[in-house]
């Protein structure tokens, strides 16, 4: 019922942007491109893993070093330029803010 109502209100309301045409009982829309992504190869890099006990801040700075200098060819220096996305639980963004501040 839900999905009715909307191709009803899209259908009042956007009929020449959508250009609906009706296909063998199937309802046909062409959605216009609004913005185009030019196709990239994304810099993506998996990660070794690494025997580092990280339950501490130490722990923590080791793991970026390791990352940085060994994985990526970079200093820590050049890290403070550039936006690391981190994942883990509270305490591991804290550890890292801590490092970060140190």
């Amino acid at each position: 019922m839900a999905a009715a109502l909307i191709c009803r209100a899209l259908r009042k309301h956007f009929t020449k942007e959508m250009q609906i045409s009706e296909e063998n009982g199937i309802l046909q829309i062409a959605l216009p491109k609004i913005f185009k992504i030019p196709p990239t190869n994304p810099d993506k890099r998996t990660l070794a893993t690494m025997e580092i006990d990280e339950s501490s801040i130490d722990g923590n700075l080791e793991v970026l070093q390791v990352i940085a200098e060994q994985q990526f060819g970079l200093t820590l220096e050049q890290l403070n330029e550039r936006v690391i996305p981190v994942s883990g639980d509270q305490l591991t963004v804290v550890r890292i803010a801590s490092n970060q501040q140190l």
